[in-house]
């Protein structure tokens, strides 16, 4: 360029508004509110808008469906996060602890109700039961095969059989404590956790001395 030109370089700007940290996570937090209080009837785009204080365009532009919201919500929240804690007993520990935590939430709610109304609903079959268990018996098949590889169990035991057996008493638990008695529910987690895994541990062993 010639000494004294004008530079005529121009600067390009970004247009529009730019997308806001943690933005997409507050509408599926507010979309698991939703449909855990509501359920599916009630479950709208205008709904989770109004819930997550943003404009219906901005979930348009991120889901074209209630049911592709639905699934983002109902699984994008979930923590599984599987860790070897280095015993049989520290891993059911933890995955107990984990599973009674995500059930005093709102994702939680949002993932018992949702498998409640899938036989209701002919568009929710999209979702199967199973999907919605796979990463539950993925990450208990990794406990029971690391407890045989250190010699804690002997054999696989029936791993649907033994996340019911888990599951079924934290759900129960959890959702039949009225809200005004959750923080003390919250309180007593540790005990529960000890003595529901005292059981699971207990069940293992007998299905170790009967299968061998």
């Amino acid at each position: 360029m010639e000494s004294g030109a004008e530079d005529t370089t121009v600067m390009q700007v970004p247009v529009g508004r730019p997308r806001q940290a943690g933005y997409d996570r507050r509408i599926l937090e507010a979309a698991v509110r939703v449909f855990a209080c509501r359920g599916w009837e009630r479950f709208t785009f205008d709904a989770v808008a109004s819930e997550a204080g943003v404009g219906k365009p901005a979930l348009y532009r991120r889901w074209s469906s209630r049911i592709e919201l639905l699934r983002a919500a109902t699984t994008q929240l979930v923590d599984q996060t599987a860790v070897d804690h280095g015993s049989l007993r520290a891993d059911i520990e933890d995955y107990i602890r984990r599973f009674f935590n995500f059930m005093m939430t709102d994702s939680g709610r949002a993932w018992l109700r949702l498998q409640v109304e899938l036989p209701f609903h002919t568009e929710l079959q999209v979702i199967s039961r199973s999907d919605l268990l796979h990463p539950a018996q993925l990450e208990f098949e990794g406990i029971t095969s690391r407890a045989i590889e250190r010699g804690e169990l002997a054999c696989s035991p029936p791993v649907k059989h033994m996340l019911e057996a888990i599951g079924g008493p934290v759900v129960m638990r959890t959702i039949h404590t009225p809200p005004s008695e959750r923080a003390k529910l919250t309180l007593q987690e540790e005990a529960y956790v000890e003595e529901l895994s005292n059981w699971t541990l207990r069940a293992l062993a007998e299905f170790g001395r009967t299968s061998g």
